[in-house]
């Protein structure tokens, strides 16, 4: 079984966060965020969310980055933006809709 050569996560919240340190435990792995001061505090090794500790975060091999030209390198990518529930009770999928156009903007 091939390994993949490189990991991206967009979307650094709760979910995406310790699932990219996860993936980089193993393997070359970009956390994509359009938060740039929440990109800015992960490379500090700050997580505001308190999901992982600052060690845990500047322990890791992950890098974190809003340039999402970096995707094009990714051989694996898992979006874990979020998905709010509008007033009718019905997802909200835009967020997921816009991560997945700007993911198919950038593949060869």
């Amino acid at each position: 079984m091939n390994r993949p050569s490189a990991v991206t996560v967009i979307g650094l919240g709760y979910v995406g966060l310790p699932l990219a340190l996860a993936f980089a435990a193993e393997f070359p792995t970009i956390g994509l965020d359009v938060d740039s001061a929440r990109v800015e505090e992960l490379q500090k090794g700050i997580d505001r969310n308190r999901e992982v500790s600052g060690d845990e975060i500047r322990n890791s091999s992950a890098s974190f980055s809003t340039d999402y030209s970096t995707v094009a390198n990714a051989e694996f990518i898992v979006v874990t933006v979020p998905t709010p529930v509008t007033e009718s009770n019905k997802p909200d999928l835009s967020l997921l809709e816009s991560a997945s156009a700007m993911i198919g903007a950038r593949m060869n």
